[in-house]
């Protein structure tokens, strides 16, 4: 019986992998079962997640640019730096081909595809806001819908 040999490493493309950073030669590498094109769930990771993002998301989360603006605020005060929404997606992207690096599931790059679609929904929305609305009062001075992530909450005293 012929013994499998593992690919180069994707990184420093030597076999033994020398750069020892991502890609370990012991794990076992497993090829995923490809899903044949024109059977259900879909025909292309770029299908799945287009069906993904353009679905029920926006309704259960709100427009990416919002979503992502909330979990920027939140990530900045851990990290302690500025993090904007479009490196909320970015960052998302990353996790998802992290995961692929370790375990190839079509799950993982649908949902990157999906993140890259979001990334380019921000940056479009941003655009849109800055260029038809008008300027805002500073948030102190107008009242904080329920809906803005920039609303600071004021106690009732």
């Amino acid at each position: 019986m012929a013994t499998r040999k593992n690919p180069p490493c994707f990184i420093c493309n030597s076999e033994p992998c020398t750069c020892k950073r991502l890609y370990n030669p012991a794990q076992v590498i497993k090829t995923p079962n490809p899903i044949p094109l024109n059977q259900p769930p879909y025909d292309s990771i770029l299908l799945e997640a287009e069906g993904l993002v353009h679905g029920d998301r926006n309704a259960d989360y709100g427009h990416p640019l919002d979503d992502f603006t909330r979990t920027a605020k939140m990530w900045s005060a851990i990290l302690r730096v500025e993090v904007t929404p479009e490196q909320v997606g970015l960052c998302m992207m990353t996790v998802k081909i992290s995961r692929e690096c370790n375990h190839p599931k079509r799950d993982n790059m649908t949902d990157a595809a999906g993140y890259a679609e979001t990334v380019e929904w921000c940056k479009n929305e941003r655009q849109r806001r800055d260029s038809f609305l008008p300027p805002q009062a500073p948030i102190e001075d107008s009242p904080a819908p329920l809906h803005n992530p920039d609303a600071i909450i004021k106690p009732i005293i």
